[in-house]
């Protein structure tokens, strides 16, 4: 009797380090601040580009993505909330060797300046405690 093993689960298709980061704290938001349901939520920003396509289909789906609104270096997810003297939050996910795009600097800075809060998150418990410190600021009244 001949027996296969099962295929061994292949780590790309669950996403980067960074994208499993991501979902595990959105998880935790969702089950633990049900106050931000629906107002927090990830952007779907990235240019994963299929091993599938080729170099043109690449152009002509970047292209589409562009004229959809895509803009590089929006942050991996955003809270619709305002608190304290931010109007809502942006959040973006890096492992702990992880780096800011110079367009992601320059998108943390017009956010900030236009009254957001903006955050990188390396970890769980670093997420929670930002996202628990935003949710606890006071609003101006």
């Amino acid at each position: 009797m001949i027996v296969e093993t099962p295929p061994q689960p292949d780590a790309r298709k669950h996403g980067t380090p960074e994208a499993r980061l991501q979902a595990e704290c959105w998880a935790n938001a969702w089950n633990h601040f049900p106050e931000t349901r629906k107002l927090y939520f990830a952007v779907l920003n990235e240019n994963e580009q299929s091993k599938y396509e080729t170099k043109q289909q690449q152009r002509i789906s970047g292209a589409r993505r562009k004229s959809r609104g895509v803009v590089a270096g929006v942050s991996d997810s955003l809270l619709l909330l305002p608190r304290g003297q931010y109007h809502g939050a942006c959040f973006e996910f890096k492992t702990h060797k992880g780096v800011q795009s110079d367009e992601q600097k320059e998108w943390q800075a017009l956010v900030e300046g236009a009254g957001y809060y903006y955050c990188i998150v390396r970890d769980k418990d670093d997420f929670i405690a930002k996202f628990s410190w935003y949710l606890s600021l006071q609003n101006k009244k």
